[in-house]
C-alpha cells in the first residue's frame, strides 16, 4: 500500500491518502476531506523502502 500526498487549491489543506498502486493509477483527483473541493493536486513526496536484512 502506498501513501499519496495532496494539496487543496481551495482551502490550502494538505492531506494523505493510502491506497494500492493499482487503484491509484488512472483515478480522478480525490476530494479534499476539509472543504470537499475537487481542486486538488498531488504533491511529490519522499518515500523509503523497508527491506529485511540477512546477516
Amino acid at each position: 500500500m502506498a501513501s499519496y500526498e495532496y494539496h487543496c487549491k481551495d482551502c490550502k489543506a494538505t492531506f494523505t491518502i493510502s491506497e494500492p498502486i493499482s487503484k491509484h493509477t488512472g483515478r480522478k483527483r480525490p476530494k479534499c476531506p476539509q472543504c470537499s473541493g475537487h481542486r486538488t493536486e498531488q504533491l511529490f513526496s519522499s518515500f523509503f523502502a523497508k527491506t529485511s536484512s540477512k546477516t
